[in-house]
């Protein structure tokens, strides 16, 4: 302050120990409002209280939101199949879902021999 006006310095560095630290102190703050259940409570517990109020009236997202942070995401079932097969192996299989004939050299529904053009032949 210079003649009691905010004078500012340039940009300060803020590390994340001291945004956390912050928010730690915002947080720790007495709710102000008026809803009377939410008197003499913290803001972070006014608004945990609000969350936990949401969820037990039906509100799944509150309750989601709330297991999630408590218990954290459930974990996603993904099934690991460890084919060892060529590429060819594969798009036969495929092929023959399809109901085409890879053995004999068709992959035609009508049962007609596919023509390959090589591009680079004379």
């Amino acid at each position: 302050m210079v003649d009691g006006e905010v004078v500012p310095l340039g940009v300060k560095q803020v590390t994340p120990g001291q945004i956390l630290e912050q928010l730690k102190a915002v947080v720790a703050l007495p709710y102000l409002g008026t809803d009377a259940d939410k008197i003499g409570m913290t803001l972070i517990e006014a608004a945990l209280f609000a969350a936990a109020k949401k969820a037990a009236d039906g509100d799944t997202d509150a309750l989601t939101k709330l297991l999630d942070r408590i218990c954290g995401k459930p974990l996603q079932q993904v099934a690991n199949l460890n084919a060892n097969i060529t590429l060819k192996e594969f798009l036969d299989g495929i092929a023959r879902t399809e109901g085409k004939d890879v053995d004999g050299g068709t992959d035609r529904t009508d049962g007609s021999p596919e023509v390959v053009v090589d591009p680079f032949s004379d």
